[in-house]
């Protein structure tokens, strides 16, 4: 909020503020109602005061274009989310002896196990997420599937039959 939108918002709290004060001293139950009326015009006059500026969605920083270029032609790829599907958070690129998911190499001798989750908030985009657990590594790697469970089965199966050729 810039300082004319702090300033407006002031003026428009304290002259609902004394409109209340006044009505309610005068008039009782009506006062409050015309108080109540006052005030939300004062905010309806504030909102259309702001100016409306279009958010541009971010452009992503990279593709995954870019990971190809770094590690070269993948022998497979899984996509994790469709709808991301050009983004390295999209998709794991299966290599040889790599796994690279979000620009970042997993070495496929150190992935000791693989499984899904549901990660318990149902109301929460992205609940499902796939576990890639890494030997030496504090933390497994999380990579988020959606809500259908569906989805999250046939990422894990396609991912657990990459590692079993390993």
């Amino acid at each position: 909020m810039n300082t004319l939108s702090k300033t407006l918002m002031t003026i428009l709290i304290l002259a609902a503020v004394a409109v209340m004060g006044v009505g309610i001293g005068y008039m009782g139950p009506v006062g409050i109602i015309a108080a109540g009326a006052v005030f939300t015009l004062l905010l309806l006059i504030y909102i259309s005061l702001q100016k409306k500026t279009p958010v541009e969605p971010a452009a992503p920083t990279a593709t995954l274009d870019d990971s190809i270029a770094q590690y070269g032609e993948p022998l497979n790829i899984v996509v994790v989310n469709p709808m991301r599907s050009n983004e390295p958070i999209g998709a794991l690129l299966d290599y040889p002896n790599i796994l690279v998911y979000d620009h970042t190499a997993i070495e496929k001798a150190r992935i000791t196990a693989v499984t899904f989750n549901n990660a318990a908030v149902a109301q929460l985009p992205d609940s499902y997420q796939l576990l890639i657990v890494v030997d030496g590594q504090d933390h497994p790697v999380h990579v988020p599937l959606g809500n259908d469970i569906e989805w999250a089965k046939d990422v894990y199966r396609q991912v657990a039959t990459l590692l079993q050729t390993k």
